[in-house]
């Protein structure tokens, strides 16, 4: 949902607060997800009303979402079965114990046989682990202490434990555009694209304001910081119990750290006018008001699905789907124009290499930056994982990754290697890797087993699904480290639960291998590409088809390659990279916005591509050695980096060495990294002086028409041309 319905939700409960209507407000609060009353969970908590409390808690978190959430529900079924002991009904500890604690019999097998244990003593406290359990009421006291501390640590609920009241300011500008909205409806019944873009065009803003921002004139509601760990930063994955218990939490859980600014005093609001101002505000922002006059109670408009021809399987070609397609050339001429920079000498940009693998007959064919931006991770054929970290120093004193220093391997003192398992037929095999949002973990395969490495010691986890078939791409869900989409061999996408080791479902519908995952949260979906120059869109929740499209390309490569798919930061828009071509779709219209083949200065296939950081350029790489840059919008060319600016001329002539594969920097843009053909690893940035990859187009300054300081207008108007 966007911030905007996100302030209408709370404007409600402002409302709802201040006329004291408190079934709704718990109510709303519980459905809508997006504020968590810990007040009132300290009220039921200690009233010992566990049908509300967990009734309450499942608006927000599940029971195995992570083990925060793991942690919450089984403290709390745990206090209500001493409780059960306490007054001595054993029936009801005997209920509890099979409908609410079996869950965590499989989990936590030797901590269900202690709780079953306690049955058989006459007073629990017997128990040395339950000897200092106080009454009743001191002991829901301890857990609530508990349950507050694991709310707050539980990325899913902590960053919606606070509650942003509308100063008058806000709450005028909320009204005025309900109002202004009213106005043009009912004067002009079409929509206006200006005003719809000023409340959901964010492609000017940088990610993190995009999600945050309402308006440009109005101040952001909440802004939020993401504080990504380091190799270092992991979380603890054993916190123990106040009662003595230990209680494995998931190792997978993300982590996130969000600030919520609170504005200040609630301002009342007259109801009519309030709801009907709401209700004109919802309906012009895409929701629709129920029929029922339960308090204007809104939900959600469906969009609906247009009727598009497909073939016998169910694949419609992207040909068929874009009649509204735009005009390629003339939305790419709207762009701003920039020169084309022609970079042919190490001295035109800087190039720093990772010292090379010692086995050069692999190539490096999977690369990622960590998501902190301080160290870079390679997957090499042969199976081989290896990490390089740049340190704190005073030529780098952020740490970040920098084409100015060479980076250091990073080896734990544990001396272990972070190899595959790989089969004696793997000539054909795929390897694949992918790294949790924590950058603890790393889960990669390269044709046999998938390993689960640790990569603070490098220690082997888990390993799991032996071929065959083999895997052939991975997607950690990008909300939830528990859960990983897994590419296969056979065409078959594996939902995957790393923590509970089990496959929780299966998408099916590609006719040859998984080339490429990704996620977009704000349209909750899964995109899949194939080597069958298929896209398919699945459902996030509940793992079903939405729909597919059939790439367009020459016939006799239709089906040679992988075809990648990346979002660009906006969650909408799919840059889709195959060696015949670059294409960005519109995943909401289910449209081809515009594409670029291969021509020219560019004319190799092409091997990789990806979105810079902020997404406003694309770097692809070819198989003769060439870089491009690319301007995002328009897909039109700004920069080409020569093999001759990065690689050093061959000993042999008999194979061309290039890259495989490319990376971007999570935080500077102008920042990329490529794997070569030779097991050689390029980090590549502008030059100091240039700072950025092309130069755009001088724009002429036009020069007052006056005798006497003519001569002084064309020198300063010079002047700011060089500027």
């Amino acid at each position: 949902m966007s911030t905007l319905n996100r302030e209408i939700v709370f404007l409600v409960l402002q409302f709802l607060e201040e006329h004291k209507f408190k079934d709704a407000i718990h109510t709303l609060e519980r459905e809508s997800g997006y504020f968590f009353n810990m007040k009132y969970l300290e009220e039921k908590v200690l009233a010992g009303e566990w049908d509300e409390v967990e009734k309450y808690l499942s608006g927000f978190i599940k029971a195995d979402d992570n083990g925060y959430s793991i942690r919450i529900f089984l403290e709390i079924r745990k206090q209500k079965y001493l409780e059960a002991l306490d007054r001595n009904d054993k029936d009801k500890a005997i209920e509890i114990l099979v409908k609410d604690l079996k869950v965590f019999s499989t989990s936590h097998e030797e901590l269900y046989k202690e709780i079953t244990q306690l049955l058989t003593l006459e007073n629990f406290r017997e128990n040395k682990k339950l000897a200092k359990h106080g009454d009743t009421i001191s002991a829901r006291r301890t857990l609530l202490v508990e349950l507050k501390k694991l709310l707050e640590g539980n990325p899913l609920s902590s960053k919606k434990l606070v509650f942003p009241n509308f100063e008058a300011t806000r709450l005028r500008t909320l009204l005025n555009q309900s109002l202004n909205w009213q106005h043009m409806l009912c004067k002009n019944p079409r929509p206006n694209p200006e005003i719809d873009s000023f409340f959901t065009d964010h492609s000017c803003l940088p990610p993190n304001e995009a999600r945050a921002s309402t308006s440009v004139t109005s101040p952001v509601a909440e802004p939020s910081t993401y504080a990504p760990l380091g190799v270092h930063g992991c979380f603890p994955s054993n916190p123990t119990t106040s009662t003595g218990w230990m209680v494995n939490a998931s190792p997978f859980s993300p982590v996130q750290s969000s600030v919520i600014a609170a504005s200040a005093s609630p301002v009342p609001v007259p109801q009519n006018q309030g709801l009907q101002h709401l209700r004109t505000l919802s309906n012009a922002h895409g929701m629709i008001e129920n029929k029922s006059t339960d308090h204007g109670q809104l939900m959600k408009r469906k969009r609906p699905r247009s009727k598009r021809s497909v073939d016998k399987n169910g694949v419609e070609p992207m040909s068929r789907g874009i009649g509204k397609r735009r005009n390629l050339e003339d939305a790419s001429d709207k762009t701003k124009p920039w020169e084309l920079t022609e970079i042919v000498d190490p001295t035109q940009c800087q190039t720093v290499t990772i010292p090379e693998n010692s086995d050069t007959a692999s190539n490096v064919t999977r690369l990622l930056y960590t998501n902190s931006g301080v160290a870079v991770l390679a997957l090499w054929s042969n199976g081989v994982q290896k990490l390089w970290k740049w340190g704190r120093s005073e030529e780098n004193p952020s740490g970040k990754a920098t084409a100015s220093i060479i980076p250091q391997l990073w080896q734990p003192k544990t001396g272990l290697l972070m190899t595959n398992d790989v089969p004696d037929n793997s000539e054909d095999a795929v390897p694949c890797i992918t790294l949790s949002k924590n950058d603890c973990y790393v889960i990669s395969a390269c044709g046999g087993k998938v390993s689960l490495f640790n990569l603070m010691t490098f220690k082997v986890l888990s390993t799991f699904m032996p071929p065959p078939p083999a895997s052939t791409f991975f997607a950690f869900h990008p909300l939830d480290n528990n859960i990983i989409a897994i590419g296969m061999e056979d065409s078959v996408i594996h939902i995957y639960n790393v923590r509970m080791n089990e496959v929780k479902t299966k998408l099916k519908g590609h006719k040859k291998r998984i080339t490429g995952l990704t996620f977009s949260t704000s349209l909750n979906i899964l995109v899949s590409s194939g080597a069958d120059a298929q896209l398919f869109f699945w459902s996030s929740d509940n793992w079903e088809k939405i729909n597919s499209v059939g790439l367009q390309m020459p016939a006799e490569k239709a089906l040679r390659g992988a075809t990648r798919v990346q979002f660009h930061s906006d969650e909408v828009r799919l840059l889709i990279c195959h060696e015949t071509v670059l294409a960005v779709f519109d995943v909401n219209k289910m449209e081809l916005i515009r594409q670029w083949i291969p021509q020219e200065v560019l004319s190799a296939p092409i091997s990789s591509a990806a979105y810079s950081c902020n997404s406003q350029l694309v770097y692809a790489t070819f198989t003769d050695g060439n870089i491009g840059v690319f301007d995002a919008d328009s897909l039109k060319l700004r920069c080409r980096i020569a093999p001759s600016a990065y690689i050093a001329p061959a000993l042999s002539n008999t194979q061309t060495i290039h890259p495989l594969v490319v990376t971007t920097h999570p935080q500077e843009a102008n920042q990329l990294a490529v794997g070569l053909t030779d097991g050689s690893i390029k980090v590549i940035e502008p030059s100091e002086t240039e700072k950025k990859w092309g130069l755009p187009v001088p724009v002429p300054v036009p020069v007052p028409v006056d005798i006497g300081t003519a001569a002084t207008s064309t020198a300063n108007a010079s002047e700011q041309l060089q500027r």
